[in-house]
């Protein structure tokens, strides 16, 4: 198995994807509070965005 990053600047696509998954966890928890805040417009961006970010995501977790 490759290291994560070997020295021709090769990262890991599990890595990529679990990276990814954690930005759109976090975009979509923010969307969710600033929802409940009132900030619907802006939740409402950030929950779409996070959910096709983690959507994305899963074709490097494999």
């Amino acid at each position: 198995m490759a290291p994560p990053r070997a020295s021709n600047g090769y990262i890991a696509p599990v890595r990529i994807g679990v990276t990814l998954w954690i930005i759109a966890l976090i975009l979509t928890v923010t969307g969710l509070v600033s929802a409940l805040r009132y900030r619907v417009v802006i939740g409402a961006v950030l929950i779409v965005t996070g959910l096709a970010l983690g959507l994305l995501s899963g074709d490097h977790l494999g």
